[in-house]
């Protein structure tokens, strides 16, 4: 059993234990990010770290058992190619990862998964992924952006454009 600061993490657990967790009907957070620039300031992974973090919040605030998988770091950033650094994932390719890592859950019955957004380049895709899968899987699927949950905010809190 992982430890206080681990027992978030999807991926900290064994099979036995994950299979010990799956009659609570956990919830499953899926972030998915991107690697590309945020400015000369930020490091690549900031999309992908900051889904997983939040995931994590989220998860550490919850009623219910929550895990938190590591987030799919490649997103659809074809508009960010002319940055160094960037990796972007084909939308055919992206929608098939996660579609797949969608349908290993369901297998193993986990049904209540929360697909987290933290690339505005996803968004669509992610969308059209919830449709797809939630029609061939008996899945409590999600999907939401982060900063949609805080849109009332930014502007409060935003130093520059």
């Amino acid at each position: 059993m992982p430890d206080q600061l681990q027992k978030y993490h999807f991926d900290a657990y064994t099979s036995p234990e994950l299979k010990a967790i799956a009659p609570e009907e956990p919830v499953i957070i899926l972030p998915v990010g991107a690697m590309e620039q945020h400015g000369p300031h930020l490091p690549i992974r900031t999309d992908a770290e900051l889904g997983y973090k939040v995931g994590l919040e989220f998860a550490k605030h919850s009623s219910l058992t929550t895990l938190v998988l590591p987030s799919v770091w490649g997103g659809f950033s074809h508009h960010h190619m002319n940055f160094f650094g960037t990796i972007s994932i084909s939308q055919q390719a992206l929608f098939l990862y996660v579609q797949d890592i969608l349908n290993s859950l369901a297998v193993h019955g986990l049904k209540n998964i929360v697909l987290l957004n933290s690339h505005g380049g996803n968004t669509n895709l992610l969308k059209t992924v919830v449709d797809e899968v939630s029609q061939n899987q008996s899945l409590q699927l999600i999907y939401f952006s982060y900063w949609n949950l805080i849109k009332d905010h930014i502007d409060d809190i935003r130093e520059s454009s």
